[in-house]
C-alpha cells in the first residue's frame, strides 16, 4: 500500500537542481521533499491548479498552497492564467525555471563532451604553462617545503590559478546571474 509520504518521497527523489553561481534561496526552497514533489508534478504533467497538484500528491490543498507560495517567492514557479475553466479562470501553476529529463541531459552531456575535446586540450596546455610559470617564480613558500611537497604545492597552486581564471571567464560570459535548471528522472 502506498502512503502519502511514499508518493512525495518518490517524486522528490526524481528532482535534482543544477546551478552555476549562487542562489541560496533557490537551494533552500528545494530542500523540501514536498516542494520537490510539486516541481516533479508540474514537470511531468504541465501546468496544474492547486487542487490538481494536491490530488496527485494526495496532500491537503492548504499544505500544497503553503508550498506553492514558497516556490513562487523563490522564482521556481509562476501563475499561468491561460487555462480558463468555463466562466471563471482558475489559477494554474507552471515551472518558471527550465528542466531536462535525465535521458535528455545524458544525451546532451555526451554531445557536449565531444564538442569540448579541443577545449580540454587547450586547458591542458595552459595548465602546463601556468605550472612552468609557478615553478620558475621565486615564491616564498618554496623555502619552507621539502622538494616533494614543493612539487605538489606547485601543481596545487597552478590548478587553483587555472580554476580561478576559468571561473572568472565563465562569469564574464554569462554575467553575474546564477544559471539554474532542474533535472527530472523518469517522468511517469
Amino acid at each position: 500500500m502506498t502512503t502519502l509520504s511514499d508518493i512525495v518521497d518518490l517524486y522528490a527523489g526524481k528532482v535534482h537542481l543544477w546551478i552555476y553561481g549562487t542562489a541560496p534561496r533557490l537551494l533552500s526552497v528545494l530542500d523540501s521533499p514536498t516542494r520537490k514533489a510539486i516541481v516533479y508534478t508540474l514537470a511531468a504533467h504541465g501546468p496544474a491548479t492547486l487542487k490538481e497538484i494536491a490530488g496527485r500528491l494526495k496532500l491537503s490543498p492548504s499544505t500544497v498552497h503553503d508550498h506553492l507560495k514558497k516556490l513562487k517567492e523563490a522564482g521556481v514557479i509562476e501563475e499561468a492564467r491561460e487555462h480558463p475553466k468555463r466562466h471563471k479562470v482558475e489559477v494554474y501553476y507552471r515551472l518558471k525555471i527550465p528542466f531536462l529529463l535525465l535521458s535528455e541531459y545524458n544525451s546532451l552531456e555526451k554531445k557536449v563532451i565531444q564538442c569540448t575535446k579541443a577545449l580540454e586540450d587547450q586547458i591542458s596546455e595552459t595548465f602546463k604553462k601556468i605550472e612552468e610559470t609557478v615553478k620558475s617564480s621565486n615564491l616564498r613558500f618554496k623555502e619552507f617545503l621539502s622538494e616533494q611537497r614543493r612539487e605538489e604545492a606547485t601543481k596545487d597552486l597552478s590548478f587553483s590559478l587555472l580554476a580561478v581564471v576559468i571561473s572568472t571567464s565563465l562569469w564574464r560570459i554569462i554575467g553575474t546571474r546564477p544559471v539554474a535548471y532542474l533535472i527530472i528522472k523518469d517522468v511517469d
